[in-house]
C-alpha cells in the first residue's frame, strides 16, 4: 500500500495513473493492470486456501446453484429492469439491451464480508456461513466471466454503430443510429454466453486443480519438509499460484476460478509438504496479503471516487470548457449525475438479489 501512494511522482503504478502527462489510456490501463493483476490474486488464492474443504464439496452443487444461476437471475432481471426503464423515458440514459446486460453483471457480485462477521458472531450454524462464503467466492469470479462475455457483445455493438456512421461521411443528415430490440440481442447473447460458460468454468477448474496438484508434486519431489526454508518453499507456492492464474488469463480463461481452485488444491496436498514453520507461517502471511489488498483496493476505489466528484466540482468554474456543449443543471464538466437511474438502479439490485435468493 505505502510503495503505490508514495510513487506520486509519476514513476510508480499511481504516480504514473495520476500523473499530469497520464493520458486516459494510461489511466486505464494502470488501473486495470494494478487491480486485475496486484491485488486481486492474493484475495482470491486466501480465499480457496482457507476454505473448509469438506463443507464445500459437500455442498458445492448448492453453492454452484446459488452462484451461477442466482447470478445470473440476479443480471438478467437488473437489464431487463433497466432496460425497461430506459425505453419508456424514466431515465435520461439511452442504454441498448447488450450495456444493459452489461451493467447487470457489473453490480450482480455480492459481498458478504458485513454478514459473514455477523454470522460468525452470532453463533449461526456453520452450513449458512459456508453457503454463503462459497457463493461469494464464486460469485464474484462468474460476474467477471460474464462481464467479459458481455463486454465483448457490446464492443462488437459500438464497432457497427461506427460503422453505420461512416457510411457516407458527405451525407449531412445521416439516418439516426438505432439499437436492436430485445429480442434479438437476448437469443446470440444468451448462446454466445452459454458457450464461453461451457468452456470457461470446466478449463479453468481443470488447470488450477491442475497446477495444484503440480505444486504438490514439487514441493514433495524436492523435499522441502526436511528443508525447513520457509521463505523458499512459500514463494514456490505463491508463484506457482499465480502461473495459474497467468496461464488462465492468457488463455482467456477465468483466472480467478483456476487460482481460486488452486488455493483449494494447494491447501489439501502441498501444504502437508511443507516445513512445519512455513505451515506455521503460510496461512497468516496469505491473510496478510489479502488484507493488505483488500485495503489497498478500497483505497484506489475511494480516491478515485472523490477525484471524480472534485473534478466535476471543480469543472463548474471552468465556463471556456462549458460553453461548447449545452449543460442541463445536474451535470458536472460533462459528466452526468442520473440520480433516477441510480434510484431504479438499486431498487432493481435489491429485488434481483432477493429472487435469486429465496426462489432457489
Amino acid at each position: 500500500v505505502a510503495f503505490l501512494l508514495s510513487s506520486g511522482d509519476g514513476h510508480g503504478p499511481l504516480g504514473s495513473m495520476y500523473s499530469v502527462n497520464a493520458g486516459p489510456e494510461l489511466l486505464h490501463t494502470s488501473v486495470h493492470d494494478i487491480i486485475y493483476f496486484g491485488l486481486l490474486p492474493p484475495i482470491i488464492f486466501e480465499a480457496g486456501f482457507v476454505m473448509r474443504k469438506r463443507s464445500f464439496f459437500a455442498n458445492f452443487i448448492t453453492i454452484m446453484v446459488y452462484s451461477v444461476g442466482g447470478t445470473l437471475i440476479s443480471v438478467l432481471f437488473t437489464a431487463g429492469t433497466l432496460y425497461s426503464l430506459s425505453v419508456n423515458g424514466f431515465i435520461t440514459a439511452d442504454f441498448s439491451f447488450t450495456e444493459c446486460l452489461l451493467f447487470g453483471s457489473i453490480i450482480a457480485a455480492t459481498d458478504p464480508v458485513a454478514t459473514l462477521s455477523t454470522l460468525k458472531s452470532s453463533g449461526t450454524p456453520p452450513l449458512l456461513y459456508d453457503l454463503i462464503f462459497g457463493e461469494s467466492a464464486l460469485n464474484d469470479a462468474f460476474s467477471i466471466v460474464l462481464f467479459n462475455i458481455f463486454r465483448t457483445l457490446c464492443a462488437e455493438e459500438w464497432r457497427a454503430k461506427r460503422a453505420q456512421l461512416h457510411l457516407d461521411p458527405h451525407d449531412s443528415h445521416p439516418p439516426p443510429v438505432l439499437d436492436p430490440p430485445w429480442y434479438e440481442v437476448v437469443p446470440p447473447a444468451m448462446g454466445r454466453m452459454s458457450v464461453d460458460l461451457l468452456r470457461i468454468l470446466p478449463l479453468s477448474l481443470a488447470l488450477g486443480v491442475g497446477v495444484g496438484l503440480f505444486a504438490s508434486a514439487a514441493t514433495n519431489r524436492l523435499g522441502m519438509r526436511e528443508q525447513s526454508r520457509s521463505h523458499a518453499e512459500l514463494s514456490l507456492v505463491l508463484v506457482t499460484a499465480m502461473l495459474s492464474y497467468t496461464i488462465a488469463d492468457e488463455a482467456k480463461l477465468s483466472g480467478i476460478y483456476s487460482l481460486f481452485f488452486a488455493g483449494i488444491t494447494m491447501r489439501h496436498y502441498a501444504f502437508y509438504n511443507l516445513s512445519g514453520a512455513a505451515q506455521a507461517t503460510a496461512g497468516t502471511l496469505f491473510a496478510t496479503l489479502s488484507e493488505m489488498s483488500d485495503i489497498a483496493i478500497s483505497l484506489i476505489l475511494g480516491v478515485a471516487f472523490f477525484d471524480y466528484v472534485a473534478h466535476g466540482f471543480l469543472n463548474q468554474f471552468r465556463p471556456s470548457r462549458l460553453e461548447a456543449v449545452e449543460q442541463p443543471r445536474h451535470q458536472w464538466g460533462g459528466d452526468a449525475w442520473d440520480f433516477a437511474l441510480i434510484g431504479y438502479s438499486a431498487l432493481a439490485l435489491l429485488a434481483g438479489r432477493a429472487l435469486n435468493t429465496f426462489p432457489l
